[in-house]
């Protein structure tokens, strides 16, 4: 059943009124602001959505998108894959009274009329969802080597000195003093 594409807008007041359930995907390519954020992303957003009224009677969605995006590891700065997960409790309002009663499990969504995009609706948590700092696990990432159990004297002993080329001119300078009458 997570095959169905589901459609771009819908009804809100329909949905909650008929205590629709929508489970589908739809292509991660209508989330523009998330792809701004991420390396890339390909595939679909899976979604489930249950719309119902509460008891105060508010018009309300509850349900989780996920997709799989790639993001840039800040430690190696490769690219990997992380599983992008977001749930959600929405209410749809149309006023600011409306937002104001709400209780605090929901977040509101201020509505201009019934129709709403729904992309609009998950994407922001989709967002939210994303990790602060991108990073491999540690035995995923490939990072520096001493942090593999070299120890910081023997990755500094193969590299070279840069002020070897100081010291020898020093050694010169000082040679050539000592021969000067």
């Amino acid at each position: 059943m997570l095959n169905r594409q589901l459609p771009l807008t819908i009804n809100v007041k329909k949905l909650t009124e008929q205590e629709i359930q929508l489970e589908g995907a739809l292509p991660v390519s209508k989330l523009t602001r998330v792809l701004e954020a991420v390396e890339s992303a390909e595939g679909e957003i899976y979604l489930e959505l249950a719309f119902r009224k509460d008891e105060q009677s508010a018009r309300v969605a509850q349900g989780q998108a996920s997709c799989t995006v790639k993001l840039l590891c800040q430690r190696c700065l490769k690219p990997y894959e992380h599983a992008l997960k977001a749930s959600f409790s929405l209410a749809f309002v149309y006023t600011e009274a409306q937002e104001e009663r709400l209780p605090e499990i929901y977040d509101p969504v201020l509505m201009q009329d019934d129709n709403v995009r729904l992309v609009d609706l998950i994407e922001d948590d989709l967002i939210l969802a994303l990790p602060i700092v991108a990073h491999h696990t540690s035995v995923e990432c490939q990072t520096l080597r001493y942090e593999e159990g070299e120890s910081v004297a023997e990755v500094s002993s193969t590299k070279e000195n840069p002020f070897k080329v100081l010291e020898a001119l020093k050694d010169r300078e000082f040679k050539g003093s000592k021969n000067k009458p």
